[in-house]
């Protein structure tokens, strides 16, 4: 398989490895790769830059463009240089808010926040408009980081927050799609159901069920009381409540007009959505289109049992290439419930090990 990348504008047409690591998560996109260095062609690239960015563009059959964090070298049996580093969030990741760039974020809302560090760091940005000043949050004591920062604007806000080739800083309300990108097709056990190969099958699946209710969880609901002219909020919470971190979804429906009918339904939200907090894991060859924050659906074929058949989101995906030509990608999926309302509590939920399907 050939494998395209530009690593300051030379280019590499050759890879023993590569992994591609995107998430929906504040966190960079990581990538490793091992290549070739026969007749130290490419020592110069990677030695003595220490303190410097190299930028590696990967053009096929994954889109990434990063910075290299580290190089390893080695030489017996074979001469390869193993390279790690991140996308283009690394670029804020390394920076501190100094006390020059501190002053000059007070008094802002969180979007004016943004725009000024995307224009501080030559990037270009795409952000949705907020009106809510936290400066009040002690956001930007000396020496935190840019991008540690501006994770805590996005989580206040429910906000997405990541980085895109441009460069572009891409600060907007959370959401999801509709549209299903992917429809993956679970067969019964060998022998009971022949699949058609049109269908998509992964190789691997497994999902992980929360029955304890050990996400912190909370379900805000807001009516209107037409009388008396005013919001009526009620807000039904998970045993785990008070957890630093929790997740919040709130529904207005202004056809709920008393106190009696939004409790009843917060009530009734809360114990629905804990039914349906799944995560999970697949693998399938390598799908380069692949990408954190799509709609994917898993149906189960034959007389199976339906409990997980369904639509979920893609939390993470991990592109995997090796020497000898395989090439997978590694899905981690979520409910819409649970993707809708992330934030770091969703480490507390890790499916099982993956098993091979039947």
């Amino acid at each position: 398989m050939n494998i395209k990348i530009s690593i300051d504008r030379t280019e590499i047409t050759r890879v023993s490895y590569l992994r591609v690591e995107r998430t929906v998560g504040y966190e960079a996109d990581y990538f490793s790769l091992s290549l070739p260095n026969i007749g130290g062609k490419f020592t110069a690239l990677f030695a003595d830059t220490e303190g410097k960015k190299v930028q590696i563009s990967i053009n096929q059959p994954v889109v990434f463009t990063g910075f290299c964090d580290s190089a390893d070298f080695s030489f017996i049996p074979k001469p390869e240089i193993s390279i790690r580093g991140r996308d283009l969030t690394g670029i804020l990741i390394d920076e501190t808010i100094t006390p020059e760039l501190s002053s000059q974020l007070k008094s802002l809302t969180a979007s004016e926040i943004v725009q000024k560090i995307a224009q501080k760091f030559g990037f270009s940005c795409d952000v949705d408009r907020t009106t809510k000043i936290w400066s009040e949050e002690n956001l930007f004591p000396d020496n935190t980081s840019v991008w540690a920062a501006l994770v805590q604007l996005a989580q206040k806000e429910a906000f997405d927050l990541y980085c895109t080739p441009k460069p572009e800083i891409v600060f907007k309300k959370r959401s999801y799609p509709n549209t299903i990108s992917r429809s993956y097709s679970i067969p019964p056990p060998e022998g009971e159901f022949l699949a058609p190969s049109s269908l998509l099958i992964p190789q691997s699946l497994a999902i992980s069920q929360d029955k304890t209710l050990a996400l912190a969880l909370k379900v805000k609901v807001i009516g209107y009381d037409p009388k008396r002219k005013q919001r009526i909020v009620y807000t039904a919470e998970s045993r785990l409540r008070n957890r630093p971190h929790y997740k919040l979804i709130e529904i207005i429906d202004h056809s709920l007009n008393t106190k009696d009918l939004v409790k009843t339904q917060a009530q009734n939200l809360l114990t629905q959505i804990s039914k349906n907090l799944l995560t999970g894991t697949l693998t399938v060859p390598l799908d380069p289109e692949l990408n954190p924050g799509l709609a994917i659906s898993l149906q189960f074929l034959g007389n199976q049992d339906q409990t997980f058949a369904g639509n979920y989101i893609i939390t993470q995906v991990t592109h995997e290439i090796n020497f000898d030509g395989s090439a997978t990608s590694e899905i981690s999926f979520a409910s819409r419930p649970l993707a809708e309302a992330r934030d770091m509590e969703i480490e507390e939920i890790k499916p099982p090990p993956m098993l091979p399907l039947p």
